[in-house]
């Protein structure tokens, strides 16, 4: 009997002992067995329905506590979320605290990247190292997140060892690098739709009751109600500093801070050009994001692009360039016309409404600013041509054109040159778009006076600039029309109010020449003209036509009665410097026939070819022919 009291009096010790751990089933196990070769057979049948009873209660004391620690931790949480904290710090109070109220060793929670569907990114962590894990990246095609994605329903891997699946490259890394053996993962699902994962890892292999599984459940479902509030109230708050912003930019002057702005809301670099594709801000070299460095390497191929209008100009476009970088370009309208384009080396979606709306928003108020500038900017070089036209054509005293001039910054004391641009061939359909979209993409800042008269953009350009401009010019021409040729004629220096007026007739008479003469030139300068200048400067054209008339009439009359070209002949021989081998070949012609040719010009025109002031003469004649048929 004593030897019965003594070994029930161990057992009593034994479960009183276990009784006032925690809860768990194994721990139970390892008590019966223990237990039952000392108490015997017929001892342990008697007794072991009481231990039950007592691990029923014990079970459902655990069950309790696990329920009343979770409701305690979504009370916190929403009072962390009331408390207007960040969602991060949130997740990170929430995953801390339900590592303390269940048997996980360490938790992870994966937030979908909407961008990137198929890509999970841990948010917060809780009993490992935040910093290794925090921003990790997962794909999880192919795993059991995507299992557990698919079906919605809580997956648990109990043994990682036993695993009925592949385990994915995460679960593989904590198995190995933190001794995880089992864990548990959960949906967080909001209306049907999943936006993460909860993951409950365990050093030891995991057996949770369906208690604990359903209020798992449940707490994913809050969690996921939680984030939903956070988000919305982000939002809220950044459509709020949103509209503080937009206030703020149409206080700014100019267009850098606004541009700035902007950036800082959407994180990505832009560049802001106008209706032709010309810059009005970009920022400088120190930019911070490298994508911004190939809208500047491939700006001359976005200005192709919105020259080209192969596109609604009035619509968002998505464009990839030559290297395979795609931007979006931002048409900015104003009264429904297309004023400017704001260049975005990024694509954009559906998730990204808020950066859109910024970006429309912006637009409004670059509309008004660019429209504002315009309209002064449309005012001053107003007055400009006005100015110049009077100073060209020489329509104001030279006391007025002085005076006007110092209102308008125009300074006589600077020598000028003249540049008169006209294309080769005159079509007015094309005319009037070549040249005035080549002198609305010039730069005005640094051209300030220029004008179109009578089909010819007109520049006045600092004597120094003037090659340089005169380059600028072909550049650009050649890149937008080159099917369309043009010359720019030069001036002489010019310094006086009347030396303008005979300033641009040299340019235009220098342009001219480039016109009718065969010449590949296509910047002609009125100094280097010559002989053919001081023609050109004659007081009537009457006088060298009838000095024309005298050396080559008789041959230009033989031309035409007998249909042939003896003109040609003579010209191209004292070209030649009157050499016959040379002149037959250009001519394509044998010696002898080229030897009859010129004996018989020199018959018509009664005349010796062999005497230098007659071949003077004759290429004088030849030169003002030239110059008067045209």
């Amino acid at each position: 009997m004593e030897n019965n009291q003594s070994i029930l009096s161990e057992t009593i010790l034994m479960l009183s002992s276990l009784a006032k751990k925690p809860y768990y089933k194994e721990n139970w196990n390892n008590f019966y067995s223990d237990v039952k070769p000392i108490l015997g057979e017929d001892l342990f049948s008697d007794v072991y329905t009481s231990f039950q009873d007592i691990e029923n209660l014990k079970q459902r004391e655990h069950n309790l506590s696990f329920t009343s620690s979770t409701l305690e931790l979504i009370q916190q949480i929403n009072l962390e979320i009331s408390s207007l904290k960040k969602l991060e710090e949130v997740l990170n109070i929430s995953a801390k605290r339900l590592k303390d109220v269940s048997k996980a060793h360490i938790i992870f929670l994966f937030l979908v990247d909407e961008k990137k569907p198929h890509n999970y990114i841990i948010k917060a962590v809780a009993g490992a190292s935040a910093q290794n894990y925090i921003g990790y990246r997962l794909d999880i095609r192919n795993s059991v997140f995507e299992k557990t994605i698919d079906d919605k329903e809580i997956y648990i891997i109990d043994k990682f060892n036993e695993s009925p699946i592949e385990l994915d490259v995460f679960s593989k890394y904590i198995a190995e690098n933190e001794g995880i053996q089992s864990s548990i993962y959960s949906p967080i699902l909001l209306n049907d739709r999943c936006t993460g994962v909860l993951v409950l890892s365990r050093k030891v292999p995991y057996r949770s009751t369906k208690a604990h599984i359903k209020m798992l459940s449940q707490y994913c479902q809050h969690l996921a109600i939680v984030m939903e509030n956070s988000r919305l109230y982000t939002k809220e708050l950044q459509i709020s500093n949103l509209n503080q912003q937009v206030l703020y930019a149409t206080l700014d002057e100019g267009y850098a801070n606004t541009v700035q702005r902007l950036e800082k809301i959407i994180n990505s670099p832009i560049l802001l050009v106008d209706e032709n594709g010309n810059t009005i801000y970009k920022t400088d070299s120190t930019n911070p994001y490298p994508t911004y460095q190939y809208i500047l390497k491939f700006q001359m191929e976005i200005t192709q692009l919105i020259l080209s209008m192969s596109f609604d100009r009035l619509q968002r476009k998505s464009q990839r360039l030559r290297n395979g970088k795609v931007l979006t370009i931002f048409p900015i309208v104003l009264k429904n016309k297309n004023v400017g384009f704001l260049i975005i080396p990024r694509v954009f979606d559906d998730r990204d409404d808020l950066d859109i709306l910024a970006i429309e928003q912006f637009k409004n108020v670059i509309a008004l600013k660019i429209n504002q500038e315009k309209s002064i900017t449309e005012m001053e070089l107003s007055l400009k041509r006005d100015y110049l036209y009077e100073l060209l054509l020489g329509l104001e005293s030279e006391e007025n054109l002085c005076r006007k001039g110092r209102f308008l910054a125009f300074n006589f004391e600077e020598p000028h040159k003249i540049l008169v641009l006209r294309l080769n061939k005159q079509s007015h359909e094309m005319t009037d778009l070549v040249i005035e979209k080549i002198r609305n993409r010039m730069d005005i800042a640094s051209v300030e006076f220029n004008m179109i008269h009578n089909n010819k953009l007109v520049v006045i350009s600092r004597e120094e600039d003037a090659e340089k401009l005169s380059g600028k010019l072909l550049e650009l021409h050649d890149s937008l029309y080159p099917d369309y040729p043009v010359t720019i004629g030069i001036s002489n220096i010019v310094i006086t109010p009347n030396d303008y007026v005979n300033g641009y007739w040299e340019a235009k008479k220098a342009c001219e020449f480039g016109l009718h003469f065969d010449t590949t030139q296509k910047e002609i300068h009125f100094d280097d003209l010559g002989i053919v200048g001081m023609l050109l400067q004659a007081d009537h054209v009457e006088r060298i036509s009838r000095f024309k008339e005298k050396y080559l009439n008789k041959l230009i009359q033989y031309d035409l009665e007998s249909n042939t070209d003896l003109i040609n002949t003579l010209k191209v021989y004292l070209e030649n410097e009157s050499v016959i081998q040379s002149s037959a070949k250009v001519l394509f012609v044998h010696y002898n026939t080229l030897r009859n040719r010129i004996k018989r010009i020199e018959e018509i025109l009664e005349l010796d070819l062999n005497d230098a002031q007659t071949k003077l003469n004759l290429r004088i004649a030849l030169i003002i022919h030239k110059l008067v048929s045209n």
